[in-house]
Protein backbone atom coordinates (compact mmCIF):
# COMPACT_ATOMS: atom_id res chain seq x y z
CA UNK A 1 0.00 0.00 0.00
CA UNK A 2 1.93 2.91 -1.28
CA UNK A 3 1.46 5.93 0.97
CA UNK A 4 2.52 8.23 -1.08
CA UNK A 5 -1.20 7.36 -3.02
CA UNK A 6 -3.52 7.49 -0.12
CA UNK A 7 -5.04 8.93 2.48
CA UNK A 8 -5.82 7.94 5.62
CA UNK A 9 -9.78 8.80 6.48
CA UNK A 10 -11.00 10.48 9.63
CA UNK A 11 -14.30 9.71 10.99
CA UNK A 12 -13.69 12.68 14.26
CA UNK A 13 -12.26 15.74 14.83
CA UNK A 14 -10.00 16.27 17.84
CA UNK A 15 -12.68 18.37 19.54
CA UNK A 16 -15.21 15.28 19.16
CA UNK A 17 -12.46 13.15 20.69
CA UNK A 18 -11.70 15.19 23.67
CA UNK A 19 -15.81 15.32 24.11
CA UNK A 20 -15.69 11.44 23.79
CA UNK A 21 -12.92 10.79 26.25
CA UNK A 22 -14.11 13.52 29.02
CA UNK A 23 -17.66 11.20 28.34
CA UNK A 24 -15.33 7.85 28.75
CA UNK A 25 -12.50 8.99 30.97
CA UNK A 26 -12.79 5.55 32.79
CA UNK A 27 -13.03 2.91 30.96
CA UNK A 28 -10.59 4.25 27.97
CA UNK A 29 -7.12 3.72 29.97
CA UNK A 30 -7.02 0.10 29.21
CA UNK A 31 -8.14 0.67 25.57
CA UNK A 32 -5.49 4.33 24.91
CA UNK A 33 -2.97 2.32 26.06
CA UNK A 34 -3.65 -0.63 23.72
CA UNK A 35 -2.82 2.23 20.85
CA UNK A 36 -6.64 2.56 19.26
CA UNK A 37 -7.04 5.05 16.11
CA UNK A 38 -5.93 8.33 16.52
CA UNK A 39 -8.67 10.85 15.69
CA UNK A 40 -11.24 8.25 16.63
CA UNK A 41 -14.17 7.39 19.33
CA UNK A 42 -11.65 5.83 22.11
CA UNK A 43 -13.96 3.08 23.34
CA UNK A 44 -15.75 0.07 21.38
CA UNK A 45 -19.61 0.43 22.13
CA UNK A 46 -20.97 -2.83 20.34
CA UNK A 47 -22.08 -5.28 22.76
CA UNK A 48 -20.04 -8.12 23.43
CA UNK A 49 -21.69 -11.70 22.42
CA UNK A 50 -21.70 -14.10 25.66
CA UNK A 51 -21.98 -17.50 23.19
CA UNK A 52 -20.61 -17.87 20.11
CA UNK A 53 -23.22 -16.71 16.97
CA UNK A 54 -23.62 -14.43 14.27
CA UNK A 55 -20.31 -12.67 13.51
CA UNK A 56 -21.15 -8.85 14.97
CA UNK A 57 -17.90 -6.16 14.22
CA UNK A 58 -16.72 -3.36 16.18
CA UNK A 59 -18.64 0.05 15.52
CA UNK A 60 -15.50 1.39 16.68
CA UNK A 61 -12.43 -1.03 15.03
CA UNK A 62 -9.13 -0.34 16.07
CA UNK A 63 -6.05 -0.40 13.81
CA UNK A 64 -3.41 1.77 12.91
CA UNK A 65 -2.22 2.34 9.30
CA UNK A 66 1.35 0.80 10.05
CA UNK A 67 -0.44 -2.52 11.62
CA UNK A 68 -2.74 -2.44 8.69
CA UNK A 69 0.36 -3.05 6.43
CA UNK A 70 2.29 -5.57 8.44
CA UNK A 71 -0.87 -7.79 9.03
CA UNK A 72 -1.48 -7.36 5.34
CA UNK A 73 1.62 -8.86 4.72
CA UNK A 74 2.15 -11.71 6.93
CA UNK A 75 -1.50 -12.79 6.98
CA UNK A 76 -2.03 -15.70 4.26
CA UNK A 77 -5.92 -16.66 5.13
CA UNK A 78 -7.79 -14.75 2.30
CA UNK A 79 -10.59 -14.99 0.11
CA UNK A 80 -10.83 -13.15 -3.86
CA UNK A 81 -13.70 -12.17 -5.20
CA UNK A 82 -14.40 -10.83 -8.35
CA UNK A 83 -16.70 -8.29 -9.19
CA UNK A 84 -18.89 -6.37 -11.56
CA UNK A 85 -20.50 -2.72 -10.55
CA UNK A 86 -23.15 -1.45 -12.24
CA UNK A 87 -21.66 1.90 -12.08
CA UNK A 88 -18.54 3.23 -10.82
CA UNK A 89 -19.50 3.94 -7.48
CA UNK A 90 -19.06 7.22 -5.74
CA UNK A 91 -16.19 6.50 -3.65
CA UNK A 92 -17.70 9.01 -0.67
CA UNK A 93 -21.00 7.23 -0.46
CA UNK A 94 -20.12 3.49 -1.17
CA UNK A 95 -17.67 4.21 2.13
CA UNK A 96 -20.74 6.08 3.78
CA UNK A 97 -23.18 2.97 3.30
CA UNK A 98 -20.01 0.49 4.29
CA UNK A 99 -19.99 1.91 7.76
CA UNK A 100 -23.53 1.21 8.06
CA UNK A 101 -21.99 -2.61 8.20
CA UNK A 102 -19.29 -1.75 10.50
CA UNK A 103 -16.62 -2.03 7.60
CA UNK A 104 -14.17 1.25 7.25
CA UNK A 105 -11.97 2.67 5.13
CA UNK A 106 -8.50 2.84 5.93
CA UNK A 107 -7.25 4.48 2.88
CA UNK A 108 -8.31 5.32 -0.93
CA UNK A 109 -6.47 6.20 -4.00
CA UNK A 110 -6.20 5.92 -7.64
CA UNK A 111 -3.54 4.31 -9.19
CA UNK A 112 -3.34 4.92 -13.40
CA UNK A 113 -7.50 3.64 -14.36
CA UNK A 114 -7.67 1.65 -10.94
CA UNK A 115 -8.85 2.69 -7.81
CA UNK A 116 -7.87 0.89 -4.55
CA UNK A 117 -9.79 1.16 -1.33
CA UNK A 118 -8.29 -0.53 1.82
CA UNK A 119 -11.28 -1.53 4.10
CA UNK A 120 -11.21 -2.93 7.60
CA UNK A 121 -13.63 -4.65 10.45
CA UNK A 122 -12.91 -5.93 13.36
CA UNK A 123 -14.97 -8.80 15.27
CA UNK A 124 -16.73 -7.12 18.47
CA UNK A 125 -15.44 -10.34 20.74
CA UNK A 126 -11.95 -10.26 19.80
CA UNK A 127 -10.12 -7.00 19.81
CA UNK A 128 -6.77 -8.54 18.39
CA UNK A 129 -8.41 -9.64 15.08
CA UNK A 130 -9.22 -8.01 11.80
CA UNK A 131 -10.51 -8.26 8.82
CA UNK A 132 -8.71 -6.75 5.61
CA UNK A 133 -9.96 -5.79 2.09
CA UNK A 134 -7.74 -4.59 -0.68
CA UNK A 135 -10.67 -3.66 -3.32
CA UNK A 136 -9.92 -2.58 -6.70
CA UNK A 137 -12.01 -0.61 -8.76
CA UNK A 138 -11.35 -0.77 -12.56
CA UNK A 139 -12.45 2.11 -14.77
CA UNK A 140 -14.65 -0.15 -16.69
CA UNK A 141 -16.61 -0.96 -13.54
CA UNK A 142 -15.31 -4.49 -12.77
CA UNK A 143 -13.27 -5.14 -9.42
CA UNK A 144 -11.91 -7.51 -7.22
CA UNK A 145 -11.72 -7.39 -3.34
CA UNK A 146 -9.29 -9.38 -1.64
CA UNK A 147 -9.97 -9.90 1.76
CA UNK A 148 -7.53 -11.31 4.32
CA UNK A 149 -8.04 -12.24 8.33
CA UNK A 150 -6.67 -13.27 11.71
CA UNK A 151 -10.25 -14.40 12.82
CA UNK A 152 -11.13 -18.00 11.98
CA UNK A 153 -14.76 -16.55 10.50
CA UNK A 154 -13.57 -15.11 7.24
CA UNK A 155 -15.91 -16.46 5.68
CA UNK A 156 -18.78 -14.67 7.64
CA UNK A 157 -16.96 -11.80 6.97
CA UNK A 158 -16.83 -12.19 3.32
CA UNK A 159 -20.55 -12.52 3.40
CA UNK A 160 -21.21 -9.86 5.80
CA UNK A 161 -19.10 -7.50 2.72
CA UNK A 162 -20.91 -9.40 -0.02
CA UNK A 163 -24.33 -8.29 1.44
CA UNK A 164 -22.75 -4.61 2.09
CA UNK A 165 -21.83 -4.29 -1.43
CA UNK A 166 -24.58 -6.08 -2.92
CA UNK A 167 -26.48 -3.00 -4.27
CA UNK A 168 -23.44 -1.61 -6.07
CA UNK A 169 -22.91 -5.17 -7.88
CA UNK A 170 -24.68 -6.57 -10.73
CA UNK A 171 -23.71 -10.08 -9.35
Amino acid sequence: MPSSHFIRGASFSESDEDEEEESEEDEESDEEEAGLLQGAASTPTSAKPTSAGPLKLHDDPNIEPPEFQKKWGQLTTSETLQLRFKSIPSLEKFEEHLEEFNIFTMAEGKQGGTTKVYLYGQPAENENAHFLIELLIQATATGQATIRSDDKRLKEFVAVFKKAISGYCTS
